[in-house]
């Protein structure tokens, strides 16, 4: 993932690569889009009649919240280490 710590990297590029990286977090398959593995797991989670959110991968939106947030994204974190 040299996306999260490439300076020059997208915007769009993070929140892929935040998505994906959840995914693989939560052993979605590579086809499979970060929505359609929540509801899978809350499908899976409410037949067996106990569902946790915290279980729950987070939605699209949230993840790419996450990951720009997690992510330097350069200027500001270059400012700051320069003090």
């Amino acid at each position: 993932m040299d996306v999260f710590s490439d300076i020059r990297a997208k915007k769009s590029d993070i929140i892929n690569a935040g998505c994906e990286l959840f995914k693989t977090i939560f052993r979605g398959k590579p086809s499979e889009d970060l929505e359609d593995l929540r509801f899978d797991i809350f499908s899976k989670e409410a037949a067996a009649g106990s569902i946790k959110p915290e279980k729950l991968p987070p939605t699209t939106g949230a993840a790419a919240q996450h990951s720009l947030w997690a992510c330097p994204l350069g200027t500001p974190t270059l400012t700051i280490r320069g003090i």
